[in-house]
């Protein structure tokens, strides 16, 4: 699927962009590093995760060095709910 608007919808449907988890569990961050590194000239990174299911270090290893990396590039992260209200 190509990212846009689909017909009716006030959402931006955006395909998955860069996988940083196998199996349940986080990718070592050198690895998620290197997935986001490669994708840093495109406008948005989807980040597709269940954080829920994480240890207490694969969350802090998110929370900390991910969302840093993300912010050094000058991406703004943003939650699924934190996205529906900026659409909204």
């Amino acid at each position: 699927m190509e990212s846009g608007k689909v017909e009716g919808s006030t959402f931006m449907h955006i395909p998955l962009v860069v996988e940083i988890e196998k199996s349940g569990h986080p990718l070592a961050y050198e690895t998620i590093e290197e997935r986001i590194q490669t994708k840093s000239n495109s406008p948005y990174i989807l980040m597709r995760g269940h954080i829920a299911r994480w240890t207490e270090e694969e969350t802090a290893m998110f929370r900390n060095d991910i969302i840093n990396c993300l912010r050094s590039l000058n991406y703004v992260f943003m939650t699924p709910t934190e996205y529906y209200w900026f659409c909204k």
